[in-house]
């Protein structure tokens, strides 16, 4: 039974060196005049992505039919890249229109700019039908310019998306019927 488990182990051996096992480190060294020995240092750094600092849009109307909540600025962390590029992507159960049962929806477009370099923008308008979710490259900026993923979102710690809401051009207030018109949007970031 030994030698068995001995033929084992040598075949085990000589098949992980066949197929290119990386060479561990002596981590001992030898007795002797002067000894010495290798230890192996290694840093991982996962992917990580943060979005936060998210406020509700309302748009219910004052007396000259201005929205009361119209746009907000939120923090987003990436470390994809050296540049915070990331692929941020849009979602709505509604086809963006806000919804109130069985209602005609009322269809706005939503717009995503990045602070760090005014030509990304990621942007959707509803419509009948239309797709429920929608994806495009935003950047972070340089990791030094980020916003810090573990405080809070403010202007003090950088925010770096602009989210605006828009109803059509030629929506009217007057004409909607009463109700309580709403969607959730979920805002993914995730490597590009």
């Amino acid at each position: 039974m030994r030698r068995t488990t001995r033929k084992a182990l040598v075949l085990t051996l000589a098949v992980g060196a066949s197929i290119g096992m990386a060479e561990a480190p002596d981590y001992n060294g030898e007795l002797g005049e002067s000894s010495d020995a290798k230890f192996a240092i290694t840093l991982r750094q996962q992917p990580l992505a943060r979005i936060w600092g998210l406020e509700g849009l309302d748009l219910t109307p004052d007396e000259e039919n201005v929205p009361a909540k119209s746009a907000f600025s939120a923090c987003v962390y990436a470390n994809y890249t050296d540049t915070g590029e990331y692929l941020l992507t849009v979602e709505s159960p509604n086809a963006f229109g806000l919804v109130d049962g069985d209602k005609d929806p009322v269809y706005y477009t939503l717009a995503f700019n990045d602070q760090n370099d005014t030509s990304s923008e990621v942007s959707i308008t509803g419509s009948g039908g239309g797709p429920t979710f929608v994806s495009g490259d935003l950047f972070a900026g340089l990791f030094t310019n980020q916003p810090d993923p573990v405080l809070d979102c403010s202007e003090s710690n950088g925010t770096n998306l602009d989210v605006a809401i828009t109803l059509g051009d030629n929506f009217n207030y007057y004409d909607l019927e009463e109700g309580d018109y709403s969607d959730t949007v979920t805002l993914t970031v995730a490597a590009n």
